[in-house]
């Protein structure tokens, strides 16, 4: 495995700049130089052990800079990287990762890491810090018990993952299957088909089970009781249930680390100085808060703001920036704190909003979803991967009540199955009939009563709170997967808000599977 201590090249220069030359002018003005002295690689987690002593080529590796935008200035396969780089002046990012990543794919681990964002300043030496890879795609095993191995025959489970990521398992199959991990997405789906004592069995399990990157969901299928005897067709559906199933998470997302091993490390010259931000600008809206900006320097430095609404305090790791409500409803303002060292200077920009004054009653408001023209929405529109099923809802006094009744003859049956019932309130968390629904919900990625944590299948998940919050987000995007289950019907989600001055408002989200 090659050292990366020195520098990488990424210009056509015969005669690359190293750190301490006597001239730096082959770099020109608008040039200066990056250190790779951390970066090598090392990758593990669970149930894998990849390094150079574990005979697995991590040299296959891709590395890729990027400009802040996201193009990819460069890439390299690991093994192969130069040992000198020069890049123009602006800020990068360094992405690595093991393989294309797949959308579904049997024995197909995907690890990525991408480094926080560096600047490069004319002249001067820049340090990329170590990269935390991690284990990224969700990894699904099927699994059955003793006793219903021994009385099934030809069974495949169809594993269905965001809605459009599928793997069939036979009943033999061994190998793991790994699906692309879609932000929102918080179901899988696992249909059970095949025979069991003779009986042509049909069953499928939808499990909301906080689907995340880096973990390793086991579904192990069981027989729950003796199959009730075959209709007309020998199908034993749905309402002849005999399988159960659980669902076992272990969290795999080991570290990949961009930092392993024995290496030459060149020092940046002393006499070079730097000054590096992490951002230049930041944006406030009309209300007080706060901001941090990581700062790295080569020499004591010192910051200040030209506003008095706008305080920057130093810290261990950069600085924080502090900005005053807005009680101006005509105009914007903006600040600037500069940061100096010596003689380098850099500058952020502050930018806060107007004031805009907010409604007193609840109110609702969603991009993409009809609320209010009556209309049915087309669920097949949205979903992990496509347009998110999200409402805003605002209550400025606080939310003492969030009401919601699902409506839908489809839909309202598979609700047990996934330990909802039809009317519930997310401010306390129980059901209409007293019920408590806190695990339910949670896994559906709701916020519930006055939020907190709570373990699922040996699992601590932290969720957000509604009781008393002037705004909640109201997602039903993990619903959108259940919707097209049971085929063509109307559903309608009712949501009631009550504020702690007694204002009540509803909207009705409305779909319709076709």
């Amino acid at each position: 495995m090659i050292g990366l201590a020195a520098l990488v090249s990424l210009t056509a220069c015969d005669n690359p700049v190293y750190p301490g030359a006597e001239s730096n002018e082959q770099a020109g003005n608008g040039e200066g130089s990056v250190s790779f002295a951390k970066l090598a690689l090392n990758v593990s987690n669970a149930e894998i052990v990849i390094d150079s002593r574990a005979g697995v080529d991590v040299g296959t590796f891709t590395i890729n800079i990027l400009k802040s935008n996201g193009e990819v200035v460069q890439s390299y396969i690991y093994s192969r990287m130069p040992e000198l780089i020069a890049l123009p002046v602006g800020t990068y990012t360094v992405e690595a990762y093991n393989a294309e990543e797949q959308v579904a794919a049997f024995d197909a681990p995907y690890f990525y890491g991408k480094s926080n964002s560096f600047t490069v300043t004319a002249n001067n030496v820049t340090e990329v810090d170590p990269i935390t890879c991690k284990l990224s795609n969700v990894k699904v095993s099927i699994a059955y018990t003793d006793e219903l191995r021994s009385r099934m025959s030809d069974v495949k489970v169809t594993v269905t993952v965001a809605e459009n990521e599928v793997l069939e398992f036979a009943g033999d199959e061994t190998r793991s299957g790994y699906f692309k991990y879609v932000p929102g997405n918080t179901t899988i789906a696992a249909t059970f088909e095949g025979k069991v004592d003779g009986f042509q069995v049909s069953d499928y399990k939808v499990l909301t089970n906080a689907v995340a990157p880096g973990y390793h969901h086991t579904i192990t299928f069981d027989l729950k009781d003796t199959p009730n005897p075959p209709d007309e067709s020998g199908s034993i559906g749905t309402t002849g249930l005999s399988l159960d199933a659980t669902v076992t998470r272990v969290d795999l997302a080991g570290d990949v680390i961009l930092n392993g091993g024995e290496e030459e490390t060149i020092e940046p010259d002393p006499a070079k100085e730097y000054l590096t931000l992490a951002s230049s600008e930041l944006t406030f809206g009309c209300d007080a808060e706060s901001k941090t900006v990581a700062v790295k320097a080569s020499h004591d430095w010192s910051a200040a703001s030209n506003s008095s609404w706008c305080k920057v305090t130093k810290t261990d790791s950069g600085l924080t920036v502090s900005v005053d409500a807005n009680s101006d409803a005509s105009n914007d303002r903006t600040a600037t704190i500069t940061v100096t060292m010596n003689k380098l200077t850099s500058t952020i920009t502050v930018t806060q909003a107007k004031y805009t004054e907010k409604p007193q009653g609840p109110t609702f408001e969603s991009e993409y979803i009809d609320l209010w023209s009556g209309a049915y929405n087309d669920p097949t529109e949205f979903g992990a991967g496509k347009k998110p099923a999200v409402v805003n809802i605002s209550a400025p006094r606080g939310i003492k009540k969030l009401h919601v009744t699902i409506s839908s003859a489809t839909l309202s049956p598979m609700l047990p199955g996934v330990g909802l019932a039809t009317q519930f309130d997310l401010a306390t968390g129980r059901s209409d009939d007293g019920s408590d629904l806190t695990d339910a919900l949670v896994g559906l990625g709701f916020p519930v009563g006055n939020g907190g944590s709570t373990v699922i299948n040996g699992e601590t998940i932290n969720y957000n709170a509604v009781m008393d919050q002037t705004s909640v987000v109201f997602d039903i995007t993990s619903f959108m997967g259940l919707m097209v289950i049971p085929g063509p019907g109307k559903s309608d989600f009712i949501v009631e808000v009550t504020d702690s001055d007694g204002n009540v408002a509803e909207a009705t989200i409305r779909y319709e599977v076709k």
